[in-house]
């Protein structure tokens, strides 16, 4: 919930951001944000464009709520 929105928050801010430089702002492993991520792209809550080295996180935007 907190990580969540922490993940959230901080790829809406700087879409390019990348694993590693997630991991130093919030203290946390990269396998650990790697986790994160993937539990919000699979809740359709964020979704990557291009590639994973020049890609950027985009938030998804559920149709139905």
């Amino acid at each position: 919930a907190t990580d969540d929105y922490q993940m959230i928050f901080l790829v809406t801010h700087n879409p390019k951001i990348s694993y590693s430089e997630l991991a130093r702002i919030t203290g946390k492993s990269i396998a650990t944000i790697k986790r994160l991520i993937s539990k919000l792209k699979k809740d359709g809550l964020i979704k990557q464009s291009g590639s994973p080295r020049g890609g950027e996180w985009i938030l998804s935007r559920d149709e139905n709520s």
